[in-house]
């Protein structure tokens, strides 16, 4: 008998974790300016901007992987985060 795939346990590196919140930040920001300005061009931040950003979502994701690895998200059991 074959185990459903929702029942795994998927594993992925706590850098892939980050890296894909980083990116629907970051077009999440540009998304919410554009929408805004009405106008594609109308990024929501600048390269300067990263460092700042960064620092604040990589604080994020390493608490969110925390919950995620404890458990204590829905559905977490689903997903571990090698740290």
């Amino acid at each position: 008998m074959s185990v459903p795939f929702w029942s795994q346990t998927a594993t992925i590196t706590f850098d892939e974790f980050r890296d894909n919140i980083r990116r629907r930040v970051l077009a999440a920001i540009d998304a919410a300016s554009q929408d805004t300005c009405g106008h594609v061009d109308a990024h929501g931040w600048a390269d300067a901007d990263l460092p700042g950003l960064f620092e604040a979502i990589d604080r994020h994701a390493g608490k969110l992987a925390t919950k995620i690895n404890d458990g204590s998200l829905p559905g977490s059991h689903r997903v571990r985060i090698t740290m």
